[in-house]
């Protein structure tokens, strides 16, 4: 399967311009240009009307006397990229057929009068997502990869694929989702150190009693991890959930850095620490099952507060070392071990927690052991479970229903 795919709907391609951007206009001062343009274009005879210059110089808020203009147009400040792309396209050919006779149309806006509506367009998308950022992509093409996940699981490819490239696409969305499924969930999803800090401060403001936070940082080869967050008794703990090993150079970056952040914050009455879980043999896998663990650690938050007393009491780790993953089994009930990809991760976490020999971890009563066999495949003489592979088709199946 390739590394990534474009989810962006191919038909409608990238927005072209003509020149390079360089004025600093708001978004505002945009809509009420093209409100402008459009009122010119309907009445041609004002183009050379002094006047016309001389409101939209108004209107650009270089004459700070007048205050902003109000105005009952459906082009306003809170109008989607959408709605501007359909009013704008009309605009577009209606500019392209005017009367010659009235010259150019004349304006003393911020905006260069020599720009055209592509160029608009371009600052429109800047603006749009500066203001509101979201991950556009096609449900088609979603569907596209969806049909590569299933195949790779046919013929064993899984094993070898990398998806994070997708996850971190996809992400956005798969974190709204699970928000609008499981309220109480409290999941953000991050990827600058610096939100993160000021989104923990946020929900300690608020008095959020335990929420998530998903944190990746972005680069050739994007990598994930689970913050878990409780406050007991006014004071918060924070502990970071690495879904492999921090021997890993991507868990060992992604924990110095978030270690850095929030230490550098100096948050008051916060305590944070680090755990390793090593479920996966797939080094790609670290967005899906730290999704998919967000989701335990917010239904088992009861048996958790041990281990977040632990941490506060300053007992969890020591000299600030992360704690490794045969301590961490000493934490968490054997439904976190639900997506182990292999069984001998399996066998260690059973070793030490006997009960589990027998003790069913899900609604369809079954045991870890045999959950494996469920969802497992022989490669190489060595068995490795595709359960997670079958959870993010199952969660990307869901964003195109």
């Amino acid at each position: 399967m390739p590394r990534s795919k474009n989810l962006t709907d191919q038909d409608s391609g990238p927005i072209q311009t003509s020149s390079p951007l360089n004025s600093s206009a708001t978004l505002e001062e945009l809509l009420t240009h093209l409100e402008t343009l459009e009122t010119q274009i309907s009445d041609p005879s004002q183009t050379n009307d002094p006047s016309q210059a001389s409101g939209l110089n108004q209107a650009s808020g270089f004459n700070q006397a007048s205050g902003p203009i109000q105005t009952s147009s459906p082009l306003n400040s809170s109008a989607t990229l959408e709605e501007l792309l359909t009013r704008l396209g009309p605009l577009k050919a209606q500019a392209s057929g005017l009367n010659q006779d009235s010259g150019p149309i004349q304006t003393s806006s911020p905006l260069n009068s020599s720009a055209t509506l592509e160029e608009l367009l371009s600052r429109l998308e800047a603006n749009e997502t500066t203001e509101k950022p979201s991950i556009l992509f096609s449900k088609k093409a979603l569907q596209n990869v969806i049909s590569d996940l299933e195949n790779d699981i046919t013929n064993s490819s899984f094993v070898d694929a990398n998806y994070a490239h997708i996850d971190l696409t996809i992400m956005p969305h798969l974190v709204e989702q699970e928000n609008n499924k499981c309220p109480g969930i409290n999941l953000q999803f991050i990827t600058d150190p610096e939100q993160l800090v000021k989104s923990i401060q946020k929900v300690i403001n608020q008095g959020i009693p335990s929420s998530r936070f998903l944190i990746s940082l972005e680069g050739n080869d994007p990598h994930f991890a689970i913050i878990d967050q409780q406050t007991i008794a006014n004071k918060t703990s924070l502990i970071l959930f690495e879904t492999t090993k921090f021997t890993h150079m991507n868990a060992e970056v992604l924990g110095v850095t978030v270690k850095s952040a929030i230490e550098a914050a100096q948050l008051p009455y916060c305590y944070f620490s680090m755990a390793e879980i090593n479920l996966q043999a797939n080094s790609s896998e670290s967005g899906i099952i730290s999704l998919l663990f967000a989701k335990k650690l917010h239904l088992e938050a009861n048996k958790l507060k041990v281990m977040h007393q632990d941490n506060i009491s300053g007992i969890l780790c020591k000299r600030g070392i992360p704690l490794p993953y045969h301590k961490v089994d000493e934490y968490l009930p054997g439904a976190f071990y639900k997506h182990a990809q292999t069984g001998k991760r399996i066998s260690q976490y059973v070793d030490k927690n006997r009960q589990y020999f027998t003790k069913t971890i899900n609604n369809k009563d079954e045991i870890l052991h045999h959950r494996l066999d469920k969802h497992s495949v022989l490669l190489d003489n060595k068995v490795v479970s595709c359960s997670s592979q079958k959870k993010r088709i199952e969660k990307y199946k869901a964003l195109v229903r």
